[in-house]
């Protein structure tokens, strides 16, 4: 007599785990375009979308000479420079930017100050033209992301600080009203996080984040350089019930990833600050939370 299997139940989770493999993936490629300033070894840092164009930001903590970071303006196909501005001092080491329809937002690693950058003045008046928006609970943000006015900020936490970073962190806050917004879930640890992006795909809501995985971190604090492929982190978001949810790490081709930045349609971009390139990632259609 033979026995029947019901293959229900594994067809149910097979594509159950099909789906979450593909959910959200993102196709990477690298740029034959490098940033602004790699002859200099200025290194990018912050990166975002603005009225079409990319945003980025620099430092020059290897570079020939110090000054205060930059902020570049950059045609979104060419890569081609359309306008430089400078920060002020005390701000050396930007590294997060963010964007929605009106401001840009900056981050500094070393200060507690969120900046808000009015586009429109500085332009007019050839200079960065600016205001505090709200002040973090700790210094140390690495990268940002804006979506309405709901700001994400990750922290490029180092234990071998402590006290001063203990572990990495990932907050929310509400611009309209410069307090913290608490979100319900499981943030997964990772010490070097670097960038942040909203992507929104088919009315679903995703927190990209980008993360040096380092093959050894004190080669890299001697030398500068490393081996080890980064990671893409995808989180699912559901803003109106304040939850957040890991879905899935991928490997981004890159040594040294920066700064996300997402256009608004299917294409994101990042930064590497050891080989100094731009990389392109699209994000696929079936992208399901």
């Amino acid at each position: 007599m033979g026995y029947r299997i019901d293959m229900s139940p594994l067809l149910a989770i097979l594509m159950v785990s099909t789906s979450v493999a593909w959910a959200c993936k993102i196709n990477w490629e690298k740029l034959p375009h490098k940033v602004p300033g790699f002859a200099d070894k200025a290194r990018p840092q912050g990166l975002t979308v603005f009225n079409g164009n990319l945003v980025l930001s620099n430092h020059f903590k290897d570079a020939r000479y110090r000054r205060p970071s930059e902020l570049i303006f950059l045609h979104q196909e060419s890569f081609k420079v359309l306008k430089k501005l400078s920060f002020p001092e005390g701000f050396a080491h930007v590294g997060g930017l963010g964007s929605d329809q009106q401001f840009i937002y900056a981050s500094d690693f070393g200060q507690r100050d969120i900046l808000q950058i009015d586009v429109a003045s500085s332009f007019k008046n050839n200079t960065l033209v600016f205001k505090r928006a709200l002040s973090l609970e700790i210094a140390g943000a690495s990268g940002l992301s804006v979506r309405n006015d709901l700001l994400a900020v990750s922290f490029y936490a180092l234990p071998h600080r402590s006290p001063y970073f203990r572990d990495r962190f990932l907050q929310f806050y509400d611009l309209s009203t410069s307090k913290r917004v608490h979100f319900k879930g499981e943030i997964f640890s990772s010490n070097f996080s670097q960038g942040l992006a909203f992507v929104e795909v088919k009315d679903k809501v995703f927190l990209v984040e980008s993360i040096n995985s380092f093959s050894s971190v004190l080669r890299y604090w001697l030398t500068g350089l490393d081996s080890a492929s980064d990671i893409i982190r995808t989180y699912a978001v559901n803003v109106s019930a304040k939850t957040i949810r890991h879905m899935r790490d991928d490997v981004l081709p890159s040594t040294m990833v920066e700064d996300l930045a997402f256009d608004g349609e299917r294409t994101l971009y990042t930064t590497d600050e050891q080989d100094f390139h731009f990389y392109r990632g699209a994000v696929q259609e079936r992208c399901s939370n």
